[in-house]
């Protein structure tokens, strides 16, 4: 039943960005489309959302094996491609489950903000993210600690992709 109005395009992208699992598996189970565009821009479909938490490793892998596809691009999104994605978020178990299953390294997407996954995983922490981080950290030192968090996972997933070729 499509909702033609509001945050979300159908009730399937609502589940995804609500993320209870068996939510998910009961949609794909009556035949949803795991590949389907979604209306979010940051990240335009289901695999790319599933990429950008660490806690959602687990659905990452359901969609995986539920026939998403790891190189779907969306060059209008903030993070064009699902390897993109775990990249800028510094999520090598999530990078390293995409190249398993098949994620280009070297996907370039010219007119995506992040034109590949190696350049995401250089990106320098930005004062966005810090404030970002502010909100929820009630110190400095734990504003510190998720920059350095940040920064280590984006210089590990870089490392896992010039291991498996990323050339840029």
């Amino acid at each position: 039943m499509p909702l033609q109005s509001g945050k979300y395009t159908n009730a399937f992208e609502a589940a995804i960005d609500g993320w209870d699992l068996d939510i998910l598996k009961a949609f794909i189970d009556a035949k949803a489309d795991v590949n389907q565009p979604l209306k979010k821009q940051d990240y335009g479909n289901a695999i790319t959302k599933a990429a950008m938490s660490e806690y959602d490793i687990e659905k990452l892998e359901f969609l995986i094996e539920a026939g998403a596809e790891v190189n779907q691009t969306h060059p209008e999104a903030k993070y064009a491609t699902p390897l993109i994605a775990a990249a800028f978020f510094g999520l090598r178990d999530s990078a390293k489950r995409l190249i398993e299953a098949g994620a280009d390294v070297n996907i370039r997407l010219e007119r995506a903000g992040l034109a590949t996954a190696l350049q995401a995983a250089q990106t320098a922490v930005t004062e966005e993210e810090i404030e970002k981080f502010k909100t929820y950290c009630s110190t400095d030192e734990g504003v510190a600690e998720e920059v350095k968090a940040l920064e280590n996972g984006r210089a590990e997933v870089a490392e896992l992709l010039r291991q498996h070729g990323a050339t840029s």
